[in-house]
């Protein structure tokens, strides 16, 4: 096109090079030429993609190949901690309103079949190479316990309360995990809170309450007293004895002895 027929064509709004608003804008280049590193937009965007997936809950959906990266995140086992306990809350609430001083027919062991849907998420968690892991699922775990039943009527209804077996094996095994991984936390406070739980329960004919669970607390409580108990035993004399001293400080310790000896408060030897 001459110069002539160009000015031609943008006067008379044929040129296409002149209507830009009705073109897509052009795609920005990821090289190094657009004013950055493109492989680092590329994982920024991948990161964002990622952490997005998990924030909305759908990292247990995804396929294969893309849940390793999404459970790779620094983030991933709070979120999923924090989806898992929506879940079961979510569960546990309409069914415990239905059930509160109404005859609706749902009964303590209704709701403690529906929580068991949660067990293989809070098991994926537990497993998550993620040093908050454990800690995560085992707090999961025991919030799953708390809310598996509600204000129900004098009876546990027909059937057993599948979720106290499960319930109790997995929380047994993050307790025998944690322990193993050299974790320590309240082991007292645990074990008060389940024992007044499993009384609460059995005055509702739920005679068999997390047992193994209440066990393992019960041994790792023990075992953390005689710890401390050993470790009371090799604390060392806060006043060191004289070998132990440092050429540096014995003519000091001498001085801090006599003075002593003179107001009365150390016998001569």
């Amino acid at each position: 096109m001459s110069a002539a027929q160009k000015r031609t064509s943008q006067e008379d709004g044929t040129d296409p090079a002149s209507d830009q608003g009705d073109q897509p804008p052009k795609k920005t280049k990821l090289g190094s030429s657009a004013g950055g590193d493109g492989t680092a937009t590329l994982q920024r965007h991948l990161d964002e993609a990622l952490d997005f997936i998990n924030s909305c809950g759908l990292a247990s959906k995804a396929p294969n190949t893309l849940r390793a990266l999404l459970e790779s995140r620094p983030n991933v086992a709070e979120d999923m901690a924090q989806q898992i306990r929506a879940r079961i809350y979510d569960t546990w609430e309409p069914l415990c309103h239905d059930t509160s001083g109404r005859q609706s027919g749902i009964h303590s062991s209704d709701l403690s079949s529906a929580q068991c849907a949660h067990f293989a998420a809070i098991e994926r968690l537990s497993r998550l190479p993620n040093e908050h892991s454990l800690r995560l699922a085992y707090e999961v775990t025991w919030y799953l316990k708390d809310n598996s039943y509600g204000n129900m009527n004098d009876d546990r209804g027909f059937g057993n309360r599948p979720s106290d077996e499960q319930g109790d094996m997995l929380l047994a095994r993050l307790i025998k995990d944690r322990r193993a991984a050299g974790e320590n936390w309240d082991y007292k406070r645990d074990l008060v809170d389940i024992d007044r739980e499993a009384q609460h329960m059995a005055s509702y004919g739920v005679e068999c309450w997390y047992p193994e669970s209440r066990a393992l607390l019960r041994e790792a409580l023990r075992s953390a007293s005689q710890g401390s108990d050993k470790d009371a035993e090799t604390q060392p004399d806060p006043l060191p004895s004289k070998d132990k001293l440092t050429t540096a400080n014995l003519a000091m310790f001498s001085a801090y002895e006599k003075g002593r000896r003179k107001h009365g408060n150390l016998p001569n030897p």
